[in-house]
């Protein structure tokens, strides 16, 4: 997403932060994926089978690079908290986007009655 890159641009250009103190997100893997979502979701999302309504609620039609940055969204966010744990800041530039239940993902604009379903 070009936001991302935008941001990383005018912080760096700002020297709010320097190129040495950004690192690319890993990658959350399923076993910790698996600790907030259900294995049938799982199973679903990484092979391309969700459905068109899970995909509405995401808010991102299915794409391996959907995947993977979900993947590194989540592996972003926990290296974040051990940063900040660890040297008293962390910031994801790219996180705070996923309102995920265990049964799927979901993205900014849920319906209210879908939220819970």
């Amino acid at each position: 997403m070009a936001k991302y890159a935008r941001l990383r641009t005018r912080l760096v250009g700002q020297a709010v932060v320097t190129p040495a103190e950004l690192h690319i997100s890993p990658t959350a893997d399923d076993e910790i994926l698996l600790t907030v979502h259900t294995a049938g979701y799982l199973d679903r999302l990484v092979a391309g089978r969700l459905t068109a309504a899970e995909q509405r609620l995401i808010g991102f039609l299915w794409s391996p690079q959907m995947v993977e940055r979900s993947r590194r969204s989540v592996g972003g966010t926990l290296a974040t908290c051990r940063a900040a744990l660890d040297h008293g800041l962390g910031i994801n530039l790219a996180g705070g986007t996923h309102h995920a239940r265990f049964v799927g993902g979901a993205g900014f604009l849920v319906p209210p009655d879908s939220i819970f379903t």
